[in-house]
């Protein structure tokens, strides 16, 4: 008697989210292990958590299975009120888009017609013709039967391709979302400064781009950088987003813009500094996606004395993600 497949995985370690990413994909050690060019072994050691995997491995497993790499790196997230997102979990299946569904099972198996999926369904033409252009939705009666014609396809070859298009659309997403972000603060910035602001058009690499509207417990570093040019001064205002700063990381970023030094230049001979009259002017704006660290930066900024008539100038603002809405405060 062969023995019971086991579908026991530990989410809280690589190797787990590896193999619930195999499973559901339904694919064997061995497939998996040939299409990520490794041994069935090492397959079985890095699932036992005994070997850790490259980055170039676990990209491979998402691009096989579907599963978003980030989850496969680091698992469910935690939300602001304590609650997992388990990335990986696929939606539920009252949730599916059945025009969509049947689209693509037609699209990838030629060899499934109308007349097949009616049959399957077990409804008349018109029925189906409401369910093809998305008026009637998903019926849980339906459930067997898309399981059957979704058993028609190479699973892990749809998972790719849909992995590819959502990586796509979130891109496409991320654009939509700068665009809005760049009007905000360039509106914001004009109505502070009684001025006009444009943009530099500057080509972004969205690859590893984090969601601005994600908590990001960061290195202290920007999910965004963006570059205005104020009309009447024709200088450059330099402007970072940060997602949430954790730490004295706050206090040590406004510091440094209070006394900025990018400007002063050595001399090698004696060692004394002076001010380069022929550097640009350069102006800095922080956009803090944190409510909190808007007002603990006021606080701060506070204690060290505001000097909004200063050059360059400093600005800090808070953004509000969803409504794409800014408060901006001079420093």
């Amino acid at each position: 008697m062969p023995k019971p497949r086991m579908k026991n995985y530990d989410l809280s370690n690589v190797g787990g989210r590896i193999r619930k990413a195999r499973i559901d994909a339904s694919l064997t050690m061995k497939e998996l292990s040939e299409k990520m060019e490794v041994s069935f072994a090492y397959l079985g050691m890095v699932e036992r958590g005994e070997k850790n995997p490259s980055d170039k491995i676990l990209t491979c497993v998402s691009e096989t299975t579907g599963v978003p790499l980030d989850w496969l790196q680091n698992g469910d997230r935690v939300d602001e009120k304590g609650s997992k997102q388990n990335q990986s979990q696929a939606p539920h299946i009252a949730d599916i888009d059945a025009a969509l569904f049947l689209a693509l099972i037609m699209r990838e198996d030629p060899s499934v017609s109308e007349e097949t999926v009616a049959t399957f369904l077990n409804v008349d033409q018109d029925a189906l013709k409401t369910i093809l252009d998305g008026t009637l939705k998903f019926d849980p009666a339906w459930k067997s039967a898309f399981t059957t014609l979704a058993q028609r396809l190479k699973i892990p070859d749809i998972l790719s391709k849909l992995y590819v298009i959502e990586s796509f659309l979130e891109r496409v997403e991320m654009e939509k979302m700068d665009s809005a972000l760049i009007k905000a603060i360039k509106s914001s910035l004009s109505e502070k400064f009684g001025d006009e602001f444009t943009w530099f058009d500057e080509p972004h690499d969205y690859q590893g781009y984090v969601d601005i509207r994600e908590s990001y417990k960061g290195k202290g570093v920007p999910v965004r950088s963006f570059t205005f040019m104020q009309k009447s001064t024709t200088t450059r205002w330099n402007v970072a987003v940060y997602s949430e700063l954790r730490g004295n990381m706050l206090e040590q970023l406004l510091y440094m813009l209070k006394n900025p030094s990018d400007n002063i230049i050595t001399n090698e001979d004696n060692g004394t500094a002076y001010i380069d009259d022929t550097c640009d002017i350069r102006n800095e704006a922080i956009v803090f996606i944190k409510e909190e660290n808007f007002r603990e930066a006021l606080s701060f900024v506070d204690k060290l004395g505001r000097s909004s008539d200063s050059s360059p100038k400093v600005a800090i603002m808070h953004l509000n993600p969803d409504t794409m809405l800014i408060e901006c405060e001079a420093i």
